[in-house]
């Protein structure tokens, strides 16, 4: 199921899934309870790199596809090798 979930879309339709599995006694509140969480940072992820997009398109700086934003610089790359 989850190799299908790459659009925004397609995120709500999972979830929505996961209520009607709950509604018709198929998955239980836990199991959706842990789907909702990481579905909600899933989310928080897409806000930060929209939020990140929008500053970059303010000082006129190159603006990365969402999904590829880098999440460390050069610098930490190098700082993780080292260590």
């Amino acid at each position: 199921m989850l190799e299908n979930v790459a659009t925004t879309g397609k995120l709500r339709a999972m979830l929505m899934a996961t209520m009607e599995s709950i509604i018709s006694g198929k998955m239980d509140a836990h199991q959706a309870h842990a789907i909702v969480k990481v579905a909600a940072q899933i989310n928080v992820s897409l806000i930060a790199e929209a939020q990140i997009a929008k500053l970059k398109f303010l000082v006129n700086k190159e603006i990365d596809e969402i999904g590829t934003l880098p999440i460390e610089d050069e610098r930490q790359k190098a700082s993780t090798i080292e260590h």
